[in-house]
């Protein structure tokens, strides 16, 4: 069984999104750490990678999931 380029593109999507959360958080961080301040926008920048970070993260898990059910299905 070959998994097919959706599946693969899926996995590709969410990869990319958790790269981008992860610098969105670190350059939020930065800020914040610069500034010595609690910056309204670096926080919400930081919680928002954290929740975009999150939700991709569940992306891949679930189709790891759905990709290892239809493994099982076959054997």
């Amino acid at each position: 069984m070959q998994i097919n380029s959706s599946q693969n593109a899926v996995f590709t999507s969410a990869l990319q999104g958790m790269q981008q959360s992860s610098d969105q958080v670190v350059d939020a961080s930065q800020r914040i750490a610069k500034s010595g301040a609690m910056d309204a926008e670096a926080a919400v920048d930081l919680i928002a990678g954290e929740k975009s970070y999150t939700a991709n993260a569940k992306v891949l898990a679930t189709q790891s999931d759905m990709v290892g059910t239809l493994l099982n299905i076959k054997a």
